[in-house]
């Protein structure tokens, strides 16, 4: 089945039905990102390509686009986020 990482939104298909991360080291980021440990070179550098994978991965048809834009909406919400805590 394939689904977007909860990490970079990279689409993928997981070896188990349940997979939620690409990698390894998206799920690695993930968890450190959550626990306060936060790189801001890396954190940029995934939020980017995780947009760029959203964009690209946009299907044609409309209804299904709406499920990719909100997607899209999450992980700029998360990057809003990441930046504000930065600037604290």
């Amino acid at each position: 089945m394939e689904t977007n990482c909860k990490y970079c939104g990279k689409l993928f298909t997981g070896r188990r039905t349940s997979a939620r991360f690409c990698s390894s080291k998206c799920r690695q980021r993930y968890h450190r990102r959550r626990a306060g440990v936060i790189d801001v070179g890396v954190e940029c550098s995934i939020a980017t390509d995780a947009l760029k994978n959203l964009m690209r991965a946009l299907p044609q048809d409309i209804d299904e686009n709406m499920i990719y834009l909100e997607k899209l909406n999450e992980q700029v919400l998360v990057f809003q986020l990441f930046l504000e805590h930065l600037s604290d």
